[in-house]
C-alpha cells in the first residue's frame, strides 16, 4: 500500500461547507484523472476528463483507502478503507467508511485487491514530490512510499523536505547539516535509493543538504543486485 502521497502537481478545489460541517477535502490525481471528495465518512471518487484509469476500474474490485497520518504501522492500524466492485461504464463511485477523519485527513488511494495503486492524493504535505513528467513524478511518489514504509524511524526521514526527479534522475533535498553526520545519513538515504525498485540502474542520483550543498553522489545500483 503506498501513501500515497503526489503533493507539487495535484489540484487543489476548494469547497465551502458551513461552520458546524465537518471539512469537504476535494483533490485531483491528475496523472489518472480521478477526483477524490471526502465529506465526512464518505468518500466519492469520481472519473475526471479523458483517462485511460477505467480500464484498471470498470469490473473490478478496487479498494478505497485514506489515512489520517503519514505513519505507515500507525496508517495500518488507524486508516479507514472500503472494497466495493466498480461497476463498468460508471463515473463515480462512493464508499462509506465506518468513521470521519476528514478534518484531519492526510491521503487518500484507489488500489485494485492484489495492493497495486490506481490513484491517490495528499490532503497536507509530507514532502512534495516534483518532475516534469508523470513517468518522473511516478518514480518520486514511489521512492516516497519505499522510505516512509521502511525508513520511518530513521532520524533523517523529518528532515527530508522533497524529492525530485528529471528523466529518471533522483535528487532528494534535506535539512541535512554539511557535517560528518549529515553526509553519513545521506549516504544512507543513498543505500535507501538503490534498494528501491524505481532506481533501477540510473546513475546520477544525489543528496543534497542546507543551501542545496551535495552531500552524496549515489552509486548505480548494479544489474547484479536486480
Amino acid at each position: 500500500m503506498r501513501r500515497a502521497f503526489t503533493l507539487g502537481f495535484l489540484l487543489a478545489v476548494s469547497i465551502a461547507v458551513s461552520a458546524t460541517a465537518s471539512p469537504s477535502p476535494v483533490r485531483v490525481d491528475r496523472d489518472h484523472g480521478v477526483r477524490f471528495d471526502l465529506e465526512g465518512s464518505v468518500l466519492t471518487v469520481g472519473l475526471v476528463g479523458q483517462t485511460e484509469t477505467s480500464t484498471e476500474l470498470w469490473g473490478k474490485r478496487i479498494r478505497a483507502v485514506c489515512s489520517p497520518t503519514f505513519g505507515y504501522r500507525e496508517a495500518l492500524r488507524v486508516a479507514v478503507r472500503g472494497v466495493q466492485l466498480w461497476p463498468t461504464g460508471q463515473t463515480e463511485l462512493t464508499y462509506n467508511f465506518d468513521r470521519d477523519i476528514s478534518d484531519r485527513v492526510k491521503w487518500c488511494l484507489l488500489e485494485d485487491v492484489g495492493g497495486g495503486d490506481v490513484a491517490g492524493v495528499d490532503f497536507q504535505a509530507f514532502f512534495p514530490v516534483y518532475g516534469d513528467s508523470a513517468k518522473d513524478r511516478r518514480i518520486g511518489r514511489r521512492l516516497r512510499e519505499y522510505l516512509w514504509r521502511n525508513a520511518s524511524p530513521r532520524p533523517w526521514m523529518r528532515l527530508v523536505t522533497a524529492i525530485f526527479v528529471e528523466h529518471g534522475v533522483i535528487s532528494v533535498r534535506t535539512r541535512l547539516r554539511d557535517d560528518r553526520r549529515g553526509r553519513r545519513s545521506a549516504r544512507e538515504i543513498c543505500r535507501f535509493i538503490q534498494g528501491a525498485d524505481v532506481a533501477d540502474f540510473t546513475p546520477g542520483h544525489t543528496v543534497s543538504g542546507r543551501n542545496d550543498v551535495v552531500l552524496a553522489f549515489c552509486g548505480a545500483r548494479s544489474p547484479t543486485e536486480g
